[in-house]
């Protein structure tokens, strides 16, 4: 069954252009036809993978059909970490994405994701809103934050402290605009001097 809504989904896109993918709420494997998938995937430029269980390792691999490819959505996909796929990364050319929504998985560590992203250096706004940040440290290496990241929500994760969003121009210094409703910092008494 599987297989052949992959076979129908590779024939769609290539008969006329596609340019947004929708395949939320499914289950789907990768393409195992190459050219055939680099034919048929070519014009997308927005995928929606929400609510598939798609890993961050199965995304890096499908998304490397897809050239024009510049806003992916991967929420409600219960992942919780970002690392163990940067060989995959580095070892293809794709690196265009300027959008990435990880809404409502279970991301935690700060570090990690901002590792994981490094490599997609056209990154301007990502979503992490419903995830399980708790903290956002001072930055210890500066090849780590997405330096062009202008558009940042870390809404309803479980930040407490004014300092860790001190450190965020240390991790996203062209920033732009932060999203921060749900957060116990927000939802609390605000405190009188914030430094």
């Amino acid at each position: 069954m599987v297989k052949a809504l992959l076979l129908q989904i590779l024939l769609v896109p290539s008969r006329r252009p596609v340019l947004r993918l929708a395949l939320n709420q499914n289950r789907l494997c990768p393409p195992t036809e190459h050219d055939r998938a680099l034919a048929a995937f070519r014009n997308v430029y927005e995928l929606q993978l929400n609510t598939t269980l798609t890993t961050w390792d199965d995304m890096q691999h499908i998304i490397r059909y897809m050239p024009a490819l510049r806003t992916i959505e991967m929420g409600y996909n219960r992942i919780h970490t970002l690392s163990g796929g940067r060989d995959a990364i580095a070892s293809r050319s794709h690196l265009r994405l300027e959008e990435i929504n990880l809404d409502s998985n279970s991301l935690s560590s700060w570090p990690e994701t901002c590792e994981a992203l490094r490599p997609y250096t056209a990154l301007q706004r990502l979503v992490l809103t419903s995830n399980a940040i708790e903290s956002i440290g001072p930055l210890h290496d500066p090849s780590d934050p997405p330096v062009h990241l202008k558009h940042l929500s870390l809404s309803y994760n479980r930040l407490r402290s004014w300092r860790d969003i001190d450190h965020l121009s240390e991790w996203c210094p062209a920033i732009e605009s932060l999203t921060l409703t749900g957060n116990p910092l927000v939802e609390g008494k605000m405190p009188a001097h914030i430094t």
